[in-house]
């Protein structure tokens, strides 16, 4: 007869329990949300045009990226940002409540539990209109190939156009350069966390039982990266659908995944300062406090490396600084069809023009 390994068998408990327990919340999560979540400050969110995006951030303790989110999405275009805050007792609140075109809403409910509902709320906030609705986390910074020579608005007037429904969207994770300590000061973090590295990176397929429209050449999935390299973590997923149109709110599955929508030919990328701050004190009170019940062991992962007090080693070797989305492109991370970079060079304002046309003559020598 086997032996009952007692270890394993509470491991397979506890993490049946903690799935049971999330359902339930997804359920009652529904209810409760709606019913514990006050707008504090700000207008209420407008309803959005065709060309028109509204982002909407679900956030804790966020001061250290928030003057930077704010700076970041005002110039990025979107109309209107909702932020619901989750219980900071820093100065997140005071801080999104001065900013022009923002709405301040909190609720107090258990992240644990509520972080589903709490997102869906937001999206159907964001999603008053015919506009394009913009859901991100406090230390994601969104960006598009052209976002130099075209507006957001002419972005999204293309995906209009076309037809499409959601935008995919990868998580590329920012560090410090060789020069700038991981404690750097946390004034102007994005200029200090600069550089990437893909070179861990590997794609599959798209699964197909989300029934999504895939265009032509199919968008792949991506998982890996820096994070699993520096902490062993072998199923890190990078691609999210943080764009999407209004009509499709009710498509989002979860933060990483949607259904039943016609994916857009061009990707875009998520900048991911997660080492920015004190990474060592946020992975550690989210260990012990099991604050990311989905993502608990990738947060053990990281406390194993970091509680010894040894420095985290960034790759050196294949790591590059980043310039713009385009060079991701350049690189095969992300996607731009020759017809995108021909609408950069056709729609494109002064800045940036003549590289969206220099790139265009080039897809089309390349494909002629």
């Amino acid at each position: 007869m086997k032996k009952l390994n007692m270890g394993k068998l509470v491991r397979r408990v506890r993490k049946r329990w903690r799935r049971v327990r999330l359902r339930g919340g997804e359920r009652l999560g529904a209810v409760l949300v709606p019913l514990f979540t006050r707008r504090i400050a700000g207008p209420r969110p407008p309803v959005s045009r065709p060309d028109e995006c509204i982002a909407c951030v679900l956030v804790r303790d966020g001061e250290v990226y928030l003057k930077d989110f704010l700076r970041h999405y005002d110039r990025l275009g979107v109309r209107h940002l909702i932020v619901l805050d989750n219980g900071s007792v820093d100065n997140t609140v005071a801080l999104a409540s001065g900013a022009p075109n923002v709405t301040v809403l909190r609720c107090r409910l258990s992240f644990r539990y509520f972080e589903y509902p709490m997102k869906r709320l937001l999206l159907r906030l964001a999603s008053r209109g015919a506009g394009w609705s913009l859901l991100v986390d406090i230390d994601e910074f969104f960006d598009y190939p052209g976002s130099d020579a075209i507006s957001l608005s002419a972005f999204l007037r293309r995906l209009n156009a076309s037809g499409y429904d959601a935008v995919a969207g990868y998580l590329l994770d920012m560090f410090p350069g060789p020069d700038t300590p991981l404690s750097a000061s946390e004034q102007d973090f994005r200029s200090q966390h600069d550089t990437y590295d893909i070179s861990c990176v590997s794609a599959s397929a798209y699964p197909d039982h989300l029934d999504v429209v895939q265009p032509k050449p199919r968008v792949p999935v991506y998982r890996g990266g820096v994070r699993t390299a520096m902490f062993g973590l072998d199923n890190v997923l990078l691609i999210k659908h943080p764009l999407l149109r209004c009509s499709h709110s009710s498509h989002w599955v979860d933060p990483h995944w949607v259904k039943d929508v016609r994916l857009a030919d061009v990707t875009t990328v998520l900048l991911h300062y997660k080492f920015a701050g004190d990474f060592v004190q946020k992975v550690t009170e989210a260990a012990r406090e099991e604050r990311y019940p989905r993502a608990l062991s990738e947060y053990r992962a990281y406390w194993d490396v970091t509680r010894s007090g040894e420095p985290l080693a960034f790759p050196r070797d294949s790591a590059c600084r980043f310039e713009n989305a385009w060079e991701l492109v350049d690189r095969g991370f992300l996607a731009a069809p020759a017809s995108y970079r021909e609408y950069c060079a056709k729609n494109g304002g002064p800045a940036g023009l003549a590289a969206a046309r220099d790139r265009a003559a080039a897809a089309g020598s390349a494909t002629g």
